[in-house]
């Protein structure tokens, strides 16, 4: 179980949870004496009560959290043809049905110029985007597997024009961003530097910006050729100076936005942060589409991770934002996901409007919110000694 990519020995809050599922496949005494020694083992670690966003991030040696490592080796570390379960071979039904709600009053492109951008989060290699543009629309994404740039222009190479190569992204002496490529001199190599790559280049030896990157393409439609630019690095890193920068959009606002895959992909621990970021990123009276899923947790784990309604409202509170709920319901998710096979799920398709006047990054306090982690070394502590506990009643005296 372990050796999975996901349940390795310094992630054991997951390879707790593989092995508490494969309960049935081993015997009751069986079964105890592997789940105290696995407690044991996670106590050990000092992880005994792990969040969800402390498993499934990675902290560097520079002490910056990588949050890609890790999801983008599990599910993108695929053989040639084969898609992630999070990807959907055909348009989403959602984008298509409620697509002029998105839009409400934006008018697409009219004469060949660029039409309003559509903001797409964790937009991997989406048949959406190639939607938006078709109606008329600009399209503005961000991801971070770079595997998924070059299947999405291999996809689309009939349509698509450029998206050939990412350029380095990032900001110049000045301090203004754009296309530069950074250079730290080195004689031989220090250790690894977040977003640089040591090797020799037009500059000599050295460390050289690696990312983030920016893709530009347009992608040919009734409406003329529309832009699609897409960043490849952090969703976490983006402000509105950065969208401005590498998406040419004035203030780096946009109205619109698509959120499928995203909030759902997102540990329950960072999604206070994911949000206001995306918050931060919508004009006033901008729209966010957004499709949630809701399970029952003790039946199931993520990714995609259960957000249920209240849940939403929390994080739009309706002091800045209206939610309206637009349909709900019930989907097989183990045709994308097989783990969630036989477990009740419901999909939930959510219009986000902000109000004039809306206060971003302000979040529903009334409601219990999942994030923050100031808790975490009296969990600790607590922790061990429920495992003590535990393993004390899985050991007890058998009549």
């Amino acid at each position: 179980i372990c050796d999975h990519p996901f349940l390795r020995p310094q992630q054991p809050c997951f390879a707790m949870r593989a092995l508490a599922a494969g309960r049935r496949a081993v015997s009751e005494e069986a079964f105890n004496w592997l789940y105290v020694r696995a407690l044991v083992a996670a106590a050990s670690t000092g992880l005994v009560l792990t969040s969800p966003a402390q498993c499934y991030y990675e902290q560097r040696e520079d002490g910056t959290v990588d949050r890609l490592k890790l999801w983008t080796s599990v599910n993108w570390s695929l053989p040639a043809g084969r898609n992630p379960g999070f990807h959907q071979t055909k348009v989403n039904p959602i984008v298509e049905k409620y697509f002029n709600r998105l839009v409400g009053d934006a008018k697409p492109a009219q004469d060949g110029q660029r039409g309003p951008p559509i903001l797409v989060p964790l937009c991997g290699k989406s048949l959406d985007m190639v939607y938006f543009a078709e109606q008329g629309f600009s399209v503005v994404g961000v991801e971070g597997a770079k595997r998924a740039f070059g299947e999405f222009r291999s996809d689309h190479r009939a349509k698509l024009k450029g998206f050939s190569q990412g350029r380095v992204f990032g900001k110049d002496p000045e301090g203004k961003w754009r296309t530069f490529t950074d250079f730290q001199p080195a004689s031989s190599f220090q250790g690894p530097r977040t977003g640089y790559a040591f090797k020799t280049g037009p500059n000599g030896l050295g460390y050289y910006a690696d990312t983030p990157r920016i893709w530009n393409g347009m992608l040919n439609s009734p409406h003329g050729h529309q832009p699609i630019h897409v960043l490849e690095g952090d969703f976490f890193t983006v402000n509105k100076e950065v969208l401005e920068a590498f998406a040419n959009i004035p203030g780096g606002e946009v109205e619109m936005a698509f959120d499928r895959g995203s909030l759902v992909a997102v540990a329950a621990e960072a999604r206070d942060d994911y949000v206001k970021i995306l918050q931060s990123l919508i004009k006033e009276g901008g729209r966010i589409l957004t499709v949630a899923v809701e399970y029952d947790e003790t039946q199931g784990t993520g990714p995609p991770f259960t957000v249920p309604l209240k849940e939403i409202k929390r994080l739009y509170p309706s002091h800045s934002w209206t939610v309206e709920v637009l349909e709900s319901a019930e989907i097989d998710l183990s045709v994308r996901v097989a783990r969630f096979k036989g477990i009740a799920v419901k999909e939930h398709a959510i219009l986000i409007t902000k109000k004039p006047g809306a206060v971003c990054g302000t979040l529903d306090a009334s409601s219990s919110g999942a994030a923050g982690s100031s808790s975490a070394p009296v969990a600790a502590v607590a922790g061990v000694g429920l495992i003590l506990g535990i393993a004390a009643w899985m050991m007890r005296p058998r009549n």
